[in-house]
């Protein structure tokens, strides 16, 4: 690695880290879901039907860890489990009104950190830092399920042209019964 790539490597690292740490604390301050939960119903939303199993993949925790997960996330009115109709030993997980509006709240409150940060970008050199990122963001995943552990806050109504779609879909649970 030359000295230009070194220092663009820390810069990059560095920013990602500020950013995450501006995320982590304007959401602390609001009444919207932060860390795992956060998480979770943004996966969630992303490939509604999901199982536990696949949540706790996608999460990289443990299916206790995502059982517990879960079942606050129940007990709050955010997420719905139901049995799935092609195996009624697994539950399907869909996120409810309110999680939908949790999730909105959260997803705007980071899209204005962001923003505020992106403002410090020149105008024209918005193009050049969005191909940049796609480029980077594309390289983060192997297949379907890191890519969405990659977005797994991301807002997909926001993202055109999403570096992710080469990975294809996450194989949901195919329905659910009653």
């Amino acid at each position: 690695m030359d000295e230009v790539t070194e220092r663009l490597a820390n810069v990059v690292g560095a920013t990602a880290l500020g950013l995450v740490d501006r995320i982590w604390q304007a959401i602390a301050e609001e009444s919207v879901p932060n860390g795992e939960s956060a998480a979770a119903l943004s996966v969630i939303d992303h490939a509604a039907g999901l199982s536990i199993d696949q949540l706790r993949h996608v999460l990289a925790l443990s299916h206790p860890a995502t059982g517990r997960l879960v079942a606050r996330l129940v007990t709050e009115g955010l997420v719905t489990h139901a049995q799935a109709a092609c195996d009624r030993r697994v539950a399907v997980l869909h996120l409810t009104p309110e999680g939908k509006r949790s999730l909105s709240g959260f997803r705007q409150r980071r899209a204005e950190v962001v923003a505020q940060v992106l403002g410090a970008v020149a105008t024209e050199d918005l193009p050049a830092l969005q191909r940049a990122m796609d480029a980077m963001a594309g390289a983060l995943p192997h297949n379907a399920p890191s890519a969405l552990r990659v977005c797994r806050l991301c807002d997909q109504d926001r993202c055109i042209e999403c570096p992710m779609t080469s990975f294809g879909t996450l194989k949901v649970v195919a329905g659910q019964s009653g």
